[in-house]
């Protein structure tokens, strides 16, 4: 305990402007951790005339699944594809009432580029592309 009194005492003035930015930095930790419970919406993009959404829920983290969901204005056939992965078909006949489908992505251990997710309508022509950024563990 000794040591640290003189540690605090050795700051002179710097001390308090010390302690301002660590509880800010700690504040700002606790925030970016509870923003991130809930839905994320990546935005909405047009493929063939029609509005889709693509949310994710809480904190994205590389080689961990993440629950994702797809909103789309009236149910079409889709293909989805995580950076140049695997193709996942998605049939019309999976949404739900409110036309979402809900699933699991498994993201790629990918830390140095970014995370894209590409979605087709069948077509190897028209695409959908949100880029959800790096990953981190």
């Amino acid at each position: 305990m000794n040591a640290l009194i003189k540690w605090w005492r050795s700051m002179g003035g710097w001390r308090w402007i010390n302690a301002a930015l660590v509880l800010v930095a700690f504040l700002m930790s606790v925030v970016w951790g509870i923003m991130l419970v809930g839905w994320t919406d990546h935005g909405r993009r047009k493929l063939n005339d029609i509005d889709i959404h693509f949310d994710t829920y809480g904190v994205l983290r590389a080689g961990q699944t993440s629950p994702a969901k797809i909103w789309i204005e009236e149910p079409i056939n889709l293909e989805l594809q995580i950076t140049n992965g695997e193709i996942i078909p998605i049939a019309k006949s999976r949404f739900d009432k409110n036309n979402e489908y809900k699933f699991e992505i498994e993201l790629p251990m990918n830390l140095e580029n970014s995370t894209t997710i590409q979605v087709s309508a069948n077509k190897k022509t028209t695409f959908a592309n949100w880029d959800i950024g790096r990953l981190f563990r």
